[in-house]
């Protein structure tokens, strides 16, 4: 059983083909979809907890949202990011095992959430961490530049993130 990490799929967003340059050779959002979760699919087994660290999907159609989920191998853990509304919270709940604003990794002494967050030292004793896996930043050089803090939205890398290797 693997872990593996995944941000900002942002399934169901149109308007991400027209402003991330690295979806622009999306023709639409299906095509755009099917891509990440054939990739997902392809990397995830059944068994496996994979990390969403937020912005999951965009939209309103619930139903669209869980036939969606329903196709995705493994067993998602959401940390909930800032396209994450409430109706799709509930849905989110209602699905999935695991829904929180972050999680802490002890044995892993890592602290997963959607922003990148500071840790001082006294923080970081507190929560046995010692870095911050986050999501949200589309662009490696917007992305805190240090030890303490490892960006994997998708658009980073276009890639899910095997836990084990990544720390």
């Amino acid at each position: 059983m693997n872990k593996w990490l995944i941000s900002d799929t942002h399934f169901f967003h149109e308007n991400i083909i027209k402003w991330e340059c690295f979806r622009t050779e999306f023709s639409n959002v299906e095509f755009m979809n099917e891509f990440i979760i054939q990739q997902w699919n392809d990397t995830v087994n059944p068994a496996d907890t994979v990390y969403h660290l937020g912005d999951f999907a965009l939209g309103t159609n619930m139903e669209a949202i869980e036939n969606l989920i329903k196709r995705l191998n493994g067993k998602i853990h959401l940390i909930l990011g800032n396209h994450d509304t409430p109706r799709k919270v509930k849905l989110y709940a209602q699905l999935l095992p695991f829904v929180s604003g972050c999680v802490v990794l002890p044995g892993k002494r890592c602290c997963l959430t959607h922003f990148p967050v500071m840790l001082d030292e006294s923080e970081a004793h507190a929560m046995y961490s010692r870095v911050n896996i986050h999501g949200h930043i589309h662009e490696k050089e917007k992305c805190p530049n240090d030890a303490q803090h490892i960006g994997i939205a998708w658009d980073l890398e276009r890639k899910i993130y095997n836990l084990d290797e990544l720390v």
